[in-house]
């Protein structure tokens, strides 16, 4: 079941990575293509902010259904598939923030996709949430009884 999750998680991940390359394409080449459509930069930061929690939840949760020695790599893959992720995210939030001011100033009017600034803010602050669980770290921030390197 667990690589199962990883296949699914893989699968999805490739379909965020072309759908992200699009938006970026499509930036690129023809700008921000009106002002109703600004909003809908903040959509690339689910499927980002997705894909870290679920890598943060598989690694925390391997210990479950694989031998040890391969759960801890699931818990490190987590680690090194999350903290480039998440720059990633920081930098795409720079950039979606520096367009959706700049559309603001001119004049941006109300319309439906203004939910996109929702659901995807919260998503991507969600996924570094697990990374101290994958290392063996309590989330409350107190030191656990034996010191961990990175907690």
């Amino acid at each position: 079941m667990l690589y199962g999750c990883y296949a699914m998680f893989g699968l999805s991940l490739i379909a965020a990575l072309i759908i992200i390359s699009m938006i970026w394409s499509r930036l690129a080449h023809y700008g921000t293509s009106g002002t109703t459509r600004v909003p809908t930069l903040w959509i690339v930061l689910g499927p980002l902010g997705q894909s870290m929690t679920v890598a943060g939840l598989l690694g925390t949760n391997a210990a479950l259904a694989v031998p040890p020695d391969l759960a801890q790599g699931m818990g490190i893959f987590a680690i090194l598939f999350g903290v480039p992720v998440w720059g990633f995210s920081v930098l795409w939030i720079a950039l979606a923030t520096s367009l959706t001011v700049r559309t603001l100033r001119r004049g941006m009017p109300f319309a439906l996709t203004w939910w996109s600034l929702t659901f995807p803010v919260g998503r991507s602050s969600l996924g570094p949430l697990n990374w101290p669980s994958t290392r063996g770290c309590p989330r409350s921030g107190s030191r656990p009884s034996s010191p961990m390197p990175g907690c």
